[in-house]
């Protein structure tokens, strides 16, 4: 019964990830592909068959729902009080759940400006950031919330960043090619200049700048480009954690 709850949880969200793309007006055979790698890529696997922590698939199944809410929200031409207030309250369950969906109102921007064309509109926002200050407030403030903040990697922020670089270019990789998958925080640091290290450093900028420079022209690259880098960035040491990369993040 626990198995089968996760599995149906899975299922709904994979099917929410197309409905979500599909509001978005990304073009249907990008929409059922996406959809259909998220709902069968071996990253899943752990979440969906680690049944004493539900958090990822609720956090997900609560994210897409406020997000397809948003989207109506934002589609419709006057100001839609339901869809707006309906996307608040399940992004409150959405940070509830896992306090991954602080980044939910990033993502509402980005889709904003990428595409939809309608400006930042903050105002709107600041219910959703609220619920975000102080939900990373308490992830970090309050011991038995369990993230343990630490030093920097390499000491200090710039190096940090490096770290940073390093561990994208391997999410990347495992999104890409899904294997030696661990369900254990096994990450440790990894030599900043070796080859890998080396190409990350000039990937990743590259890609960000490209794809901030082109967001007129292809917008649907950069809405792609920042919703990946968004959603990691609260576990990519911006804030100095015990674990530098794991799996299950991406």
């Amino acid at each position: 019964g626990f198995h089968l709850t996760q599995i149906v949880l899975h299922t709904l969200n994979s099917f929410l990830a197309l409905l979500v793309l599909l509001l978005a007006r990304v073009p249907r055979r990008v929409a059922l592909g996406a959809a259909f790698i998220y709902s069968a890529h071996p990253i899943h696997v752990e979440s969906v068959v680690w049944i004493a922590s539900r958090k990822n698939l609720l956090s997900s199944f609560f994210i897409f729902l406020s997000m397809i809410y948003y989207l109506r929200h934002v589609q419709r031409p006057a100001f839609s009080w339901g869809n707006y207030l309906a996307a608040l309250c399940l992004f409150v369950l959405a940070l509830l759940s896992k306090p991954i969906a602080v980044v939910l109102p990033l993502i509402f921007i980005l889709y904003d400006l990428c595409m939809a064309n309608r400006g930042l509109r903050l105002t709107e926002k600041i219910p959703f950031f609220f619920g975000s200050f102080l939900v990373a407030g308490a992830t970090f403030l309050i011991p038995s919330a369990g993230h343990k903040i630490v030093d920097y990697a390499g000491g200090d922020f710039s190096l940090t960043v490096l770290y940073m670089m390093r561990a994208y270019w391997d999410y990347i990789s495992s999104l890409v090619f899904p294997f030696s998958l661990s369900p254990l925080y096994y990450y440790t640091r990894s030599n900043l200049w070796e080859w890998q290290s080396l190409a990350s450093y000039i990937l990743i900028p590259s890609v960000v700048v490209l794809s901030v420079t082109r967001r007129r022209a292809k917008p649907l690259f950069t809405f792609f480009v920042g919703w990946f880098f968004f959603w990691l960035l609260p576990v990519s040491n911006i804030v100095p954690l015990t674990t530098l990369r794991q799996d299950r993040y991406l």
